[in-house]
C-alpha cells in the first residue's frame, strides 16, 4: 500500500520503524512546512493531496493536534476519513491494556522462579532481574492495593498456569502500616490505575466520591479501546509484535529510568503528612482486605505448597518516616497484629525495612520521599538478595 505520513517530528520515525516492509512511503506532509523533499521522498502541501494516489495518510502527531489535523484534512482538503489513520491511537490501543499481560506474554513456560507484588514502592524499588535466586518478574504497580494484588495473582493463575507452574518465591511489598485500610477503587488514583495498566476490575468504584461524573465516565474518556476493524488495520499496516515488544522493554526498565534524587530537587515532599493525617479508618475496607490477603496466601500455596512467601515494608526517606512516626503509631500496632496472625498461621516471612537507615538516610537514593531511584533500588535489591540467601541458606 502507498502511505503518506503527516508530521515531521519524532513520531514519524516510529511510523517508519513499525510500518510493514510491504508498504511504501511515497511522501510526507504537514500543516506548516513548504519544502519539496523529506527523507528522500516528496513533500506534499495539503492542498495537493486530493490529486495524489495513496491508500492511507498516517497522522504522526499526538493528542488533540492529531485530531485537529484529521478534521482539517477531511473538512478543508476533501480527504476521505477512512483513509486517515492516527498512529498514536493504534499503537497505544494495540498494546495489552493490563501490564501483567504485557509482562507474562514474554515469559517462557516453566522458566519463572519468583513473582513480585505490591505497590509502586516495589515497582521502582526492586529490580526483579537482579534477584539472584532465579528468574523473577515484577507484577507490582502503582496504587495496587491488596485486592488488586490478589486479582493479579488470580489472573495469572487462570491465564498463565504453564508460566507460573514452577514459581517458588512470592515477594509482597505491603506498602505501609495503613495498607489494610487502603482501597484503590475508592481513591482518586483508580482511573490512573485502570487506564495505565492495572487489572481491569472496577471493584468498589461505584462508591467512589472523587469523580462527579463517576469513574466509568472518566474511564470511557481516557481509555483507548480499538474496534475490531481498527485492530485489523493496525495488524495490516504495522509490525504489532515490535510495538508490543518496545512497550515491554519500556516496562521492564520502569524502575531503572529514574536517576534524579532528592538532592536534585533540594526539598522533601511533605504533603504526604497531610494525606496520612486525613486517612480515616474504614472497618469494612480492613475486613475486606484481610479476606483477600488470605486468599492471596492460599492461592500462592495452591500454586506451590512449598512456596516461600516474603512480606516486605520498604524504607521511605528518613525525613518522611520521622514526620509520620506519630501519625502511623496506631496504624503500626494494628498492622503488625494482623500480620502476626497470618505469619503464624501460614508460616510467612515478614521483614520491616522502614528503619533501615543505611538506605533511608541517603537522599541520593530517592526520586521522591517514598520511592527509590535507580541507585537506591540497586542498593535495596542487593541487600534483599543477601537477606534471602542468609535466611534460606541459598
Amino acid at each position: 500500500m502507498k502511505i503518506i505520513i503527516y508530521g515531521l517530528g519524532s513520531i514519524q520515525d516510529q511510523v517508519s520503524e513499525y510500518l510493514r516492509q510491504e508498504h511504501e512511503i511515497i511522501g510526507y506532509t504537514d500543516g506548516c512546512s513548504a519544502i519539496e523533499w523529506f527523507h528522500d521522498c516528496r513533500f506534499y502541501l495539503r492542498e495537493e493531496l486530493k490529486d495524489i494516489s495513496f491508500d492511507y495518510i498516517i497522522i504522526a502527531i499526538r493528542g488533540e493536534w492529531g485530531k485537529k489535523a484529521t478534521r482539517e484534512l477531511v473538512e478543508l482538503y476533501e480527504i476521505e476519513e477512512q483513509k486517515i489513520v492516527i498512529f498514536s491511537k493504534l499503537a497505544e490501543g494495540i498494546v495489552p491494556l493490563q501490564r501483567c499481560d504485557m509482562i507474562m506474554s514474554h515469559v517462557m513456560d516453566g522458566r519463572l522462579d519468583g513473582l513480585l507484588f505490591g505497590i509502586s514502592h516495589a515497582t521502582y524499588g526492586i529490580h526483579a532481574q537482579e534477584l539472584s535466586s532465579g528468574l523473577f518478574e515484577n507484577l507490582s504497580f502503582f496504587s495496587q492495593d491488596i485486592y488488586y494484588n490478589y486479582k493479579t495473582l488470580e489472573y495469572c493463575y487462570h491465564n498463565y498456569p504453564e508460566k507460573i507452574v514452577n514459581v517458588k518465591t512470592v515477594i509482597f511489598d505491603m506498602y505501609d502500616y495503613t495498607y489494610f485500610n487502603f482501597d484503590t477503587s475508592l481513591s482518586k488514583w483508580i482511573v490512573d490505575y485502570l487506564t495505565k495498566g492495572g487489572i481491569q476490575d472496577v471493584h468498589n468504584a461505584d462508591l467512589n466520591v472523587n469523580f462527579p461524573n463517576g469513574v466509568q465516565y472518566e474511564l470511557e474518556k481516557r481509555r483507548v479501546v480499538l474496534e475490531e476493524k481498527e485492530k485489523e488495520l493496525c495488524q495490516k499496516l504495522f509490525n504489532v509484535e515490535a510495538i508490543c515488544g518496545k512497550a515491554y522493554a519500556k516496562e521492564i526498565k520502569y524502575s531503572k529510568r529514574n536517576t534524579k534524587s532528592l538532592i536534585d530537587m533540594k526539598k522533601y515532599d511533605s504533603n504526604v503528612e497531610n494525606m496520612y493525617q486525613k486517612t480515616a479508618k474504614r472497618v469494612s475496607t480492613i475486613k475486606e482486605n484481610r479476606l483477600f490477603f488470605e486468599k492471596f496466601i492460599e492461592l500462592s500455596y495452591k500454586i506451590n505448597p512449598q512456596m516461600k512467601i516474603i512480606l516486605l515494608l520498604m524504607p521511605c526517606y528518613i525525613e518522611r518516616e520521622n514526620a509520620l512516626k506519630e501519625v502511623l503509631w496506631e496504624w503500626k500496632n494494628e498492622f503488625n497484629t494482623i500480620l502476626d496472625e497470618y505469619v503464624k498461621k501460614y508460616q510467612l516471612v515478614y521483614w520491616d525495612f522502614k528503619e533501615y537507615q543505611a538506605i533511608s538516610s541517603n537522599p541520593r537514593f530517592y526520586i521522591d520521599s517514598g520511592h527509590l531511584n535507580r541507585i537506591g533500588a540497586t542498593a535495596f535489591t542487593s541487600m534483599l538478595n543477601h537477606k534471602m540467601k542468609d535466611y534460606y541458606n541459598l
